[in-house]
Parts: C-alpha cells; sequence; structure tokens
C-alpha cells in the first residue's frame, strides 16, 4: 500500500521531469518521504542488479543536487526482504 511518505516503484523511469516531481514533493512532506525500487505495482518483486541500484543511486542524487531550487542530500540504503534485494532512497525534509 502506497501512502504519502512512500512510494513503491519496480524501476527506473527515464523521466527526469517526473522523477524531480516525486522528489520536490517528498521534500516537501514534514519527515520527508521514501522511495522503493524493487517493487512493481501489483505488489510482486522486480530483481535488482548492483548496477541498477547504482545507476539509481546516482541518477536521483543528480537530479536531487542539479533539478531543484535548493540541493537536497539524499540517502539510501539497500536491505534484503524475503531474498530480494529492496533499494530504499530517502528523501528529506
Amino acid at each position: 500500500q502506497e501512502l504519502n511518505e512512500i512510494d513503491w516503484k519496480g524501476g527506473l523511469s527515464d523521466d527526469k521531469e517526473r522523477l524531480a516531481q516525486h522528489i520536490c514533493a517528498f521534500s516537501n512532506l514534514t519527515g520527508g518521504g521514501i522511495l522503493v525500487f524493487g517493487v512493481n505495482n501489483d505488489a510482486t518483486f522486480a530483481p535488482l542488479s548492483q548496477e541498477l541500484i547504482e545507476r539509481t543511486v546516482t541518477r536521483l542524487d543528480n537530479i536531487a543536487q542539479n533539478r531543484m531550487y535548493m540541493p537536497i542530500q539524499l540517502d539510501h540504503d539497500v536491505l534484503d526482504f524475503q531474498g530480494q534485494s529492496l533499494l530504499f532512497i530517502y528523501i528529506p525534509l
């Protein structure tokens, strides 16, 4: 279930503007928000390779640093859930 503070993603969108909107929206929430990569819309797992994780983190960090009015420092972690890697990107207030 998606909440205002969390958004589940199966993969990284090619749309930089849409990604910037997600980052901006979460940065305006009290407490920030979290993008979680590795979960499809139907609640199945989307496989994440180390290369995909690194590419996702780099791309989102570039957007947060260069496309926002004020640069945003993202934090991330990869956690294992039921044998699947999930990438958590924290976007602070």
